[in-house]
């Protein structure tokens, strides 16, 4: 059901994904402090690791056994948990979680509102939905093989409101230092050379020389998540509030 492949990692080479993720876990930390969490796409475990450390109760779910197995052993805390459970189906009883978040998952869904009405059915009535999918603009093709179904801001808020009552959808830039001739640089890199330089030190010298804080060196204060500049948001981030509860069948 979720990808089985686009993995993130706490690994050397990897720090922009992983700081850019951190940083959407640290947003969510006003809203799950001394909560019960659920992270739905667990995935490798850090975002739960994370969680733990405000919550009151963090639970991370991830369909893949190995993936779990790995999460449980890494990270070990009182109040975490990993469980091995498909994210349509949660072995959860209903209004149990005050706080559900869901990072970089749904665009990978094959049947999103199925997995949004399971959520709205765990989740309490005074409940928060926090999750985030890759802006992908109208018309701009999504090049990533994995993703099932690509969100520009309005289609992805439009699918929360089928769910919940309110929804609030901000953007999580990159603001780190990147010099103009940089930007230019960068903009007529159509094919995307750059990533593909496999030299960190090659890739770090000509970041510095153009005067940019180089790509590997990025900070969680690079990122902010705000209404600011929406538009040139790679992440888009929501706050969705009110669940639309499904009434059981007699």
């Amino acid at each position: 059901m979720i990808y089985k492949s686009e993995r993130a990692h706490f690994i050397k080479g990897n720090e922009y994904l992983m700081q850019q993720s951190a940083a959407r876990y640290r947003f969510a930390e006003e809203y799950c402090k001394n909560k019960k969490v659920l992270d739905t796409g667990s995935g490798e475990g850090y975002g739960i690791d994370i969680i733990s450390k405000f919550s009151a109760l963090s639970i991370g779910v991830d369909y893949d056994f190995e993936t779990v197995k790995h999460s449980r052993d890494k990270y070990k805390s009182k109040n975490s948990y990993f469980v091995c459970a498909d994210c349509n189906n949660l072995p959860f009883k209903d209004s149990f979680f005050d706080a559900v978040i869901s990072f970089e998952l749904i665009e990978h869904l094959e049947a999103p509102d199925t997995y949004l009405t399971e959520i709205t059915r765990i989740i309490t009535k005074d409940g928060i939905y926090i999750g985030s999918t890759p802006q992908i603009p109208p018309g701009t093709l999504d090049r990533n093989p994995f993703h099932k179904h690509p969100y520009d801001k309005e289609a992805y808020k439009d699918l929360l409101l089928q769910h919940f009552e309110t929804v609030a959808v901000l953007g999580e830039r990159d603001v780190r230092k990147i010099s103009m001739p940089h930007a230019f640089l960068r903009g007529l890199d159509i094919f995307n050379l750059r990533n593909k330089l496999r030299v960190q030190v090659l890739r770090k010298f000509f970041a510095r020389m153009l005067g940019s804080t180089p790509f590997e060196e990025v900070k969680l204060k690079d990122f902010a998540i705000d209404k600011e500049h929406i538009e040139d948001a790679c992440i888009l981030v929501s706050m969705s509030r009110k669940p639309k509860k499904q009434k059981k069948a007699e």
